[in-house]
């Protein structure tokens, strides 16, 4: 389930950045978009909404802790994950719900859903609003 989450983001800026150093927190590739912007002194456009931020603060250490609390996923087949914090819940079409505490199980083992109702609960309402934003996706245009 963490397909993209373990993946090693590597950045190298000798000039800017501590080599060598590890930074623990998620961030996403949307990161890149909002990255680059800033470091070419450009502003993120107004006109939609972004996800990404600019996450040299965080890696020089001008800024501390997450770069996103939550972060959210829609697969083609209507799977929706969620990561807030170090909670992580995957719904399934069918109503099939997990939700792991990733502080304590990174292996995702030990599914809390009939546990932590009242976290799943917080976390399918935060989904569902996320969702209601989200426009169709272009390549859904094209095929209609």
């Amino acid at each position: 389930y963490e397909g993209g989450f373990r993946v090693p983001f590597i950045v190298s800026w000798p000039a800017r950045l501590e080599p060598g150093k590890q930074y623990d927190y998620p961030v996403s590739s949307l990161d890149v978009f909002a990255t680059s912007l800033s470091l070419a002194d450009l502003k993120i456009p107004t006109e939609k909404k972004y996800d990404g931020v600019d996450i040299i603060p965080y890696l020089s250490g001008k800024k501390t802790g997450r770069p996103h609390q939550t972060l959210y996923w829609k697969s083609e087949n209507n799977v929706f994950s969620i990561r807030d914090g170090d909670w992580k819940m995957i719904r399934f079409p069918e109503d099939k719900i997990e939700i792991y505490d990733l502080s304590a199980d990174i292996s995702e083992s030990n599914n809390l859903y009939r546990d932590k109702p009242e976290i799943a609960d917080r976390l399918m309402k935060l989904v569902d609003a996320w969702n209601s934003e989200l426009l169709p996706p272009d390549y859904l245009k094209k095929n209609k």
